[in-house]
């Protein structure tokens, strides 16, 4: 390809096969593509190669209002493609992400079902210790989730997605 000729690679292999001294290409970020029927070689840059085989990237972004930044970014992180790319601002909560179509569908369904505001409440314990009381709640926290025990008060003030919250009630109901 026209991009292909433009990388510059200088080797030297002696008594290799041309095929293992092709795979020495990939290391440099350049792929090749072998057509047995008509006997002819493609070389292609990296870029090329994902655009091919995962088709053209295209650009979305994506602004997070209530989750974490940074919990975020390792969720689209953990469904990027190979070829796709990203950029967060933390200043500002954007993700930007350029990605394969079905990539981008996925991504944006996790920011619909993680990037939710958070329920607030208060319990009040009785007769367990306050300390005590936070431990067992610490699993049922998410990540963005904060949990603030007074144990003078006998309070635990909780910031966390509903269900969870909910579960922290139960929790405390049959605990305290």
């Amino acid at each position: 390809t026209d991009a292909a000729k433009n990388v510059e690679l200088q080797y030297w292999i002696e008594a290799t096969p041309p095929k293992q001294a092709m795979e020495v290409l990939q290391f440099h970020d350049v792929f090749y593509e072998y057509n047995a029927e008509t006997n002819y070689l493609r070389v292609m840059t990296r870029a090329e190669r994902l655009a091919q085989e995962y088709g053209a990237p295209h650009e979305q972004g994506f602004v997070v209002q209530h989750a974490p930044i940074d919990y975020m970014e390792s969720v689209f992180t953990s469904l990027l493609s190979p070829g796709g790319r990203m950029m967060v601002d933390p200043r500002t909560n954007h993700i930007l992400v350029w990605d394969t179509e079905e990539n981008l569908a996925e991504m944006a369904e996790a920011v619909k079902r993680l990037d939710v505001p958070l329920t607030q409440a208060e319990f009040v314990v009785h007769y367990a210790e306050v300390a005590d009381m936070e431990a067992i709640l610490s699993p049922l926290q998410s990540p963005g989730g904060t949990i603030i025990g007074d144990a003078r008060t006998g309070r635990l003030l909780v910031r966390d997605l509903k269900e969870n919250v909910e579960q922290m009630r139960l929790a405390i109901e049959k605990f305290d």
